[in-house]
Protein backbone atom coordinates (compact mmCIF):
# COMPACT_ATOMS: atom_id res chain seq x y z
CA UNK A 1 0.00 0.00 0.00
CA UNK A 2 1.01 3.66 0.13
CA UNK A 3 2.77 3.09 3.51
CA UNK A 4 4.83 0.19 2.21
CA UNK A 5 2.84 -2.34 4.25
CA UNK A 6 2.20 -5.73 2.72
CA UNK A 7 -1.36 -7.00 2.48
CA UNK A 8 -3.12 -10.03 1.06
CA UNK A 9 -6.28 -10.14 -0.99
CA UNK A 10 -8.42 -13.25 -0.64
CA UNK A 11 -12.15 -13.63 -0.94
CA UNK A 12 -13.91 -15.73 1.69
CA UNK A 13 -14.51 -18.34 -1.02
CA UNK A 14 -10.78 -18.50 -1.83
CA UNK A 15 -9.95 -18.91 1.87
CA UNK A 16 -12.55 -21.66 2.12
CA UNK A 17 -10.82 -23.52 -0.69
CA UNK A 18 -7.32 -22.99 0.72
CA UNK A 19 -8.19 -23.86 4.33
CA UNK A 20 -10.76 -26.53 3.57
CA UNK A 21 -13.41 -25.02 5.87
CA UNK A 22 -16.89 -23.68 5.34
CA UNK A 23 -17.83 -20.00 5.14
CA UNK A 24 -18.81 -19.64 8.82
CA UNK A 25 -15.59 -21.28 10.04
CA UNK A 26 -13.41 -19.03 7.83
CA UNK A 27 -15.19 -15.91 9.13
CA UNK A 28 -14.76 -17.16 12.71
CA UNK A 29 -11.03 -17.77 12.15
CA UNK A 30 -10.56 -14.29 10.71
CA UNK A 31 -12.37 -12.73 13.69
CA UNK A 32 -10.26 -14.72 16.14
CA UNK A 33 -7.03 -13.68 14.43
CA UNK A 34 -8.21 -10.05 14.56
CA UNK A 35 -8.91 -10.38 18.32
CA UNK A 36 -5.28 -11.36 18.90
CA UNK A 37 -3.95 -8.59 16.68
CA UNK A 38 -2.70 -11.02 14.07
CA UNK A 39 -4.98 -9.86 11.26
CA UNK A 40 -6.46 -6.52 10.28
CA UNK A 41 -9.07 -6.21 7.54
CA UNK A 42 -9.55 -3.02 5.57
CA UNK A 43 -12.74 -2.81 3.53
CA UNK A 44 -12.43 -1.80 -0.09
CA UNK A 45 -16.14 -1.63 -0.82
CA UNK A 46 -17.67 -1.88 -4.29
CA UNK A 47 -17.99 -5.67 -3.90
CA UNK A 48 -14.19 -6.06 -3.72
CA UNK A 49 -12.54 -8.38 -1.17
CA UNK A 50 -11.06 -6.82 1.97
CA UNK A 51 -7.35 -6.11 2.24
CA UNK A 52 -5.84 -8.47 4.82
CA UNK A 53 -2.90 -7.08 6.78
CA UNK A 54 -0.88 -9.45 8.91
CA UNK A 55 -0.20 -8.32 12.45
CA UNK A 56 3.26 -8.27 13.99
CA UNK A 57 4.33 -11.87 14.30
CA UNK A 58 7.27 -12.63 16.55
CA UNK A 59 9.97 -14.62 14.87
CA UNK A 60 12.28 -14.53 17.88
CA UNK A 61 12.31 -18.04 19.33
CA UNK A 62 13.13 -16.79 22.83
CA UNK A 63 10.01 -14.60 22.90
CA UNK A 64 7.85 -17.43 21.65
CA UNK A 65 9.24 -19.82 24.25
CA UNK A 66 8.74 -17.33 27.08
CA UNK A 67 5.04 -17.05 26.22
CA UNK A 68 4.44 -20.76 26.69
CA UNK A 69 5.43 -22.95 29.62
CA UNK A 70 8.12 -25.49 28.88
CA UNK A 71 6.74 -28.97 28.35
CA UNK A 72 7.99 -31.52 30.83
CA UNK A 73 9.22 -34.84 29.44
CA UNK A 74 7.14 -37.86 30.33
CA UNK A 75 8.78 -40.41 32.61
CA UNK A 76 9.98 -43.51 30.83
CA UNK A 77 7.80 -46.52 31.42
CA UNK A 78 9.61 -49.52 32.80
CA UNK A 79 8.74 -52.92 31.42
CA UNK A 80 8.94 -55.68 33.97
CA UNK A 81 11.22 -58.59 33.16
CA UNK A 82 8.35 -61.10 33.26
CA UNK A 83 6.27 -59.12 30.75
CA UNK A 84 9.27 -58.80 28.47
CA UNK A 85 9.89 -62.55 28.60
CA UNK A 86 6.21 -63.27 27.90
CA UNK A 87 6.42 -61.00 24.87
CA UNK A 88 9.57 -62.74 23.64
CA UNK A 89 7.94 -66.15 24.05
CA UNK A 90 4.91 -65.02 22.08
CA UNK A 91 6.97 -63.76 19.17
CA UNK A 92 9.65 -66.46 19.04
CA UNK A 93 7.67 -68.89 16.93
CA UNK A 94 9.30 -70.73 14.09
CA UNK A 95 9.26 -68.78 10.87
CA UNK A 96 8.53 -72.01 8.97
CA UNK A 97 4.83 -72.76 8.62
CA UNK A 98 3.79 -76.25 9.62
CA UNK A 99 0.68 -78.06 8.50
CA UNK A 100 -1.81 -78.53 11.25
CA UNK A 101 -2.82 -82.10 11.98
CA UNK A 102 -6.45 -82.84 11.27
CA UNK A 103 -8.32 -85.65 12.98
CA UNK A 104 -10.43 -88.13 11.03
CA UNK A 105 -13.93 -87.13 9.91
CA UNK A 106 -16.58 -87.15 12.56
CA UNK A 107 -19.28 -89.64 11.84
CA UNK A 108 -22.84 -89.02 12.85
CA UNK A 109 -25.50 -91.48 13.89
CA UNK A 110 -27.21 -91.85 10.52
CA UNK A 111 -27.04 -95.38 9.33
CA UNK A 112 -26.75 -95.10 5.56
CA UNK A 113 -26.16 -98.79 5.10
CA UNK A 114 -29.63 -99.58 6.42
CA UNK A 115 -31.43 -101.50 3.61
CA UNK A 116 -34.76 -99.84 4.43
CA UNK A 117 -33.32 -96.38 3.72
CA UNK A 118 -31.69 -97.51 0.46
CA UNK A 119 -34.93 -99.15 -0.62
CA UNK A 120 -36.92 -96.01 0.21
CA UNK A 121 -34.61 -93.68 -1.74
CA UNK A 122 -34.61 -95.94 -4.81
CA UNK A 123 -38.44 -96.17 -4.77
CA UNK A 124 -38.72 -92.37 -4.46
CA UNK A 125 -36.31 -91.72 -7.34
CA UNK A 126 -37.96 -94.22 -9.65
Amino acid sequence: DENGDVYLIFTVEELQSILGYGKNKVIKIKKELAEYGLLEEVRQGLNKPNLLYLGNVTSDLENVNSDFPQAKPLPEAEVSKSNFQKFQNQTSRSSKNKLQEVSGPNSNDTNLSDPDISEYSSRKAG
